[in-house]
């Protein structure tokens, strides 16, 4: 009797199937088993917790609604002042964006309104969609307490939420590259499946027009896809790679086609216009040291060095000057981790793929490298992975992974809660941007039926010729301002028209806003006199003026003139 138990066993444990790699193995006595179940039921209970922390750090920064600062207002601007069409050209103020985000953009201006909530509303769920889409593609491919450190540390980083409430494509390059990302590696799980190869080249042919950097993650997908198929790579120990059936063996080709088109119709139409505009960008103070230093390659190193270990791993907190080095350190530990067990190299590969094609661009000076998490968002998903991977590690060196995952994920926690208080009691990036929005909500509110607004800035069109220009605080201002006034603006605005041209308004009024933007850049004053005398010779003595003060010498005078009465 016994044997025949033993036999039935042996029968018994034969037949039952493996789980899946990566995945948390239950084994041993029933006690045993009972405790681990309550282990993985708690580990899953706290990724829940830790994505519900991040959704509602998004969702409130979202709701505070901020006023925009330059950097968004530099975009912005070209939704409430162009057409559709009109994108087509050089942004206002030089900036670079891909066609897809300033299509949305454009249209939720129009249908919503240029609110604050409506020009954020695509960052925002394409913020909420990358955590979710992250979450998803680490439960498919790592651990559970991988996945929950994983997603923990990309919930808690700062930079990916701060750009998911911003008028910017940031939060749109880290979705794109994770959905790209995941259709790739389901393919080289199954590259039999015609519907998984078909969801891949539209994402890729798609994405490139969302986010000018999913060139970096489809490229790897490609490498990868075409390792898989010449040298048959394989997932573990699935034996040898079975040669793909004609169906679905031009599939490769294909997508290397549609992406090529894609990307190439993208660069044409719309990326080399806009880096012809900014062609002065290469040598802002953002980007003067996101190149590899060719010229002297015996600082190669030490830059590379200095851009991994500065903002752009500035996962969940970090900064430049070497301020994320321990973040590099656990990526090193993960990297290492994952590299030791041959069925998750692959992984490896499609992770850190897209970096060798992305220091390739910057070497061609096409594409700034490192400096900040923005410009390499693109990656946020292969440094949060394998930081979950390297913690997981090193827990396991000392031997307290089940309680110290738990702690770690809790302690990341700590940065949403922090930050969610500083947001609602500080719910703004500058004093004066929320000054800038208070001033022209005034100015509107004084504004009757009728009446026009001229503005003049001392900067219209933006100079090129100032260095560091986005970063100067004052062309920030400009840019704000000029925003707010379009966004507030209750009636028709123009911006610095000819004086000579000018006519009065019957029944209304004319007011012109002068902004001093308040920089060592001298203010046009001689010009503004010329200007102001003009319009007194064409709509006769001004009736009134509103004087708004600012910091840092900034000011916002309206002059109103008054214009002849309707006959009755």
């Amino acid at each position: 009797m016994s044997r025949m138990a033993s036999s039935r066993q042996g029968t018994r444990s034969k037949g039952r199937p493996k789980p899946a790699p990566g995945r948390w193995l239950t084994a041993g006595p029933s006690g045993a088993t009972r405790d681990d179940r309550t282990a993985r039921l708690t580990v899953t209970r706290a990724t829940l917790a830790v994505v519900a922390i991040g959704l509602l750090w998004r969702t409130i920064r979202y709701a505070l609604a901020f006023p925009l600062w330059g950097d968004e207002a530099f975009v912005a601007v070209n939704f409430l002042t162009r057409t559709l069409s009109e994108l087509r050209l050089p942004l206002e103020f030089d900036q670079i964006a891909p066609p897809g985000f300033l299509w949305v953009e454009w249209f939720a201006a129009r249908l919503l309104g240029p609110s604050e909530w409506a020009l954020r509303l695509v960052p925002y769920l394409a913020g909420v969609g990358g955590l979710l889409v992250f979450w998803r593609f680490c439960r498919r491919v790592a651990s559970r307490r991988s996945t929950l450190l994983a997603v923990a540390v990309l919930a808690a980083s700062v930079y990916p939420v701060r750009h998911a409430n911003e008028v910017k494509p940031y939060a749109t390059d880290l979705l794109v590259s994770l959905l790209i990302t995941a259709a790739g590696w389901s393919v080289w799980r199954d590259p039999r499946s015609r519907r998984r190869w078909l969801t891949l080249i539209g994402t890729a042919g798609a994405g490139v027009w969302c986010s000018y950097t999913a060139a970096y993650p489809a490229g790897s997908v490609a490498m990868l896809l075409a390792l898989r198929l010449t040298r048959g790579l394989r997932e573990g120990n699935s034996g040898p790679a079975r040669p793909l059936p004609r169906r679905t063996a031009g599939f490769l080709p294909a997508y290397l086609v549609v992406l090529g088109i894609s990307f190439g119709a993208v660069v044409y139409l719309f990326a080399s216009p806009q880096a012809s505009a900014g062609a002065w960008l290469s040598e802002s103070v953002t980007w003067r040291g996101a190149f590899p230093p060719l010229a002297q390659p015996w600082r190669l190193p030490w830059w590379l060095l200095d851009m991994h270990a500065g903002g752009m791993l500035a996962y969940p907190w970090g900064s430049a000057n070497f301020g994320s080095t321990a973040s590099l350190l656990l990526v090193v530990l993960g990297v290492r981790a994952m590299a030791r067990h041959k069925e998750r190299r692959p992984l490896l590969l499609l992770l850190l793929g897209p970096i060798p094609i992305a220091l390739a661009a910057a070497a061609l000076h096409r594409h700034p490298y490192g400096t900040c998490i923005r410009v390499t968002i693109y990656m946020a998903p292969a440094f949060c992975l394998l930081m979950g991977e390297g913690i997981v590690a090193l827990l396991k060196a000392r031997r307290v992974l089940r309680g110290g995952s738990l702690v770690v994920a809790a302690l990341f926690l700590l940065i949403p809660i922090g930050f969610t208080v500083r947001d609602v009691a500080k719910p703004y990036t500058r004093w004066d941007d929320l000054l800038h929005r208070r001033m022209a909500r005034a100015l509107a509110a004084q504004t009757r039926t009728g009446d026009r607004w001229i503005v003049f800035n001392g900067a219209t069109p933006p100079p090129r010729d100032v260095p560091d220009l986005m970063v100067s605080r004052w062309i920030q201002r400009v840019a704000e301002v000029r925003f707010y006034l379009l966004q507030a603006a209750p009636v028709p605005t123009l911006w610095e028209p000819d004086p000579n041209a000018v006519n009065p308004v019957p029944g209304g009024r004319t007011w012109l806003i002068v902004h001093r933007h308040g920089s060592r850049r001298a203010f046009p004053e001689t010009r503004l006199a010329t200007y102001q005398r003009a319009l007194d010779a064409r709509l006769g003595p001004r009736v009134a003026t509103q004087f708004f003060s600012f910091p840092e010498g900034e000011s916002v005078e309206a002059r109103v003139y008054p214009g002849p009465l309707l006959k009755q």
